[in-house]
């Protein structure tokens, strides 16, 4: 059974996850909070499999609580819901150490795909999030990473770059192994990359990660 915490400001929206997950065989929601803050003092107690948390809240907000979570309970995975579908998402996001991104807007299907599948150890990134990542990084003056990859390729790169194999992120994203791979050497072959560790080191370089499994 996967345990899950609801973190967000907005009463509807957090009820309205929870109502949704409540029919979702093998997961359980164990406990909601409306701010951050809070959250962080019920983990002990809860011991969640996995956080979903709004990304815009009052107090430290999303983002600082995601990288304390991480950093205090590194075996509590974290969900970063980020609103709008259609905008530019920060480039600096998965720093925080995150295990997935979905939009708020999302599916009911891939929000369940998402929890799965970092309940399992991999890493999640909805393709409109890496889109709005790419373009975010067009505006802050690194034009080189994103006018080399396309969304899918960011996307997969990303995951790459955390350690996840091409079956695991086939399983994640719904694609084949063998087109995984196809993707996975255009991306070397387009990054110049020479290694997995290379790619790491691009990776960071470019302000997408800071460590692995940070």
């Amino acid at each position: 059974m996967i345990k899950v915490l609801v973190v967000d400001d907005e009463k509807l929206f957090r009820l309205g996850i929870i109502r949704l997950l409540k029919d979702v065989i093998g997961v359980r929601v164990v406990g909601e909070s409306d701010n951050a803050d809070a959250a962080l003092q019920m983990l002990p107690a809860l011991q969640p499999h996995v956080v979903l948390m709004d990304v815009n809240m009052p107090g430290i907000g999303g983002l600082e609580a995601t990288r304390k979570i991480r950093y205090r309970h590194p075996n509590i995975k974290v969900i970063l819901m980020i609103p709008g579908a259609e905008q530019m998402f920060p480039s600096h996001l998965p720093r925080y150490g995150a295990n997935g991104f979905l939009t708020r807007n999302c599916s009911l299907d891939e929000l369940v795909a998402a929890v799965r599948a970092i309940h399992n150890g991999e890493y999640y990134i909805e393709e409109i999030v890496s889109r709005g990542i790419a373009l975010s990084m067009l505006t802050q003056g690194q034009q080189r990473l994103a006018d080399k990859l396309s969304p899918r390729e960011m996307q997969i790169m990303l995951m790459l770059a955390h350690g996840r194999s091409a079956q695991e992120i086939a399983e994640t994203i719904r694609l084949s192994p063998k087109t995984i791979n196809t993707y996975r050497s255009r991306i070397y072959k387009k990054l110049s990359a020479s290694s997995p560790v290379h790619l790491v080191h691009i990776a960071m370089s470019h302000g997408l990660i800071e460590q692995i499994c940070q």
